[in-house]
């Protein structure tokens, strides 16, 4: 009865956001990407568990502020640091070339070392490419399953009902029994259909 209620409320957390794009069928997404130590690094490194993906270009770092608040406030509060991943990749390509480059990596070294969560460095715009086709000038949160496949897709500011919207899926993802996930439902993209 426990997991049809969950099942249910997950469909309903779903449905009520309106989506675009059906995730049935979709392969779980990757990406070759970089650390600031020049360390080769992938998104399908953190598989297992549900991951919230922020990627943005160095304008747009603080457009969604509260999410990144909320997060960090409701991690704390329900002591869930462990239960899902949170990785920012930062689209540096306009910064590929000597000497922006060297710089760049310093900067992103000191913002993981401030913020306490791993970022990943995009030096071709990989996730505005297809198949992730994020705007490379934008602010955009997505929160994979733990296969990797998208349940949640935003770019731009997260209002408060879509900041909602986005811990409805991810608690329900928190629930699934390790290995279910929500393949077969729709991937809500920025909030509305």
């Amino acid at each position: 009865m426990r997991m049809l209620c969950t099942s249910l409320l997950g469909f309903w957390v779903l449905w009520a956001a309106g989506a675009a794009h059906g995730a049935e069928g979709r392969a779980p997404l990757d990406a070759s990407l970089q650390r600031w130590d020049g360390t080769k690094a992938t998104i399908s490194h953190f598989r297992g568990k549900p991951t919230v993906v922020f990627y943005e270009d160095r304008t747009s770092a603080e457009v969604n502020r509260p999410l990144k608040n909320a997060l960090v406030e409701r991690g704390q509060q329900r002591q869930l640091h462990d239960a899902a991943n949170v990785v920012a990749v930062a689209n540096l390509g306009a910064y590929d070339f000597f000497p922006a480059r060297h710089f760049a990596k310093k900067a992103v070294r000191d913002v993981e070392e401030r913020v306490k969560i791993p970022v990943l460095i995009d030096w071709k715009r990989s996730l505005a490419a297809s198949p992730w086709n994020l705007p490379p000038k934008s602010s955009s949160v997505l929160v994979l399953d733990a296969e990797g496949r998208p349940v949640f897709e935003h770019s731009g500011t997260l209002s408060p009902n879509e900041i909602e919207r986005l811990f409805g899926v991810l608690d329900l993802l928190l629930k699934l029994p390790r290995g279910q996930s929500l393949q077969g439902l729709q991937v809500l993209k920025d909030g509305h259909r």
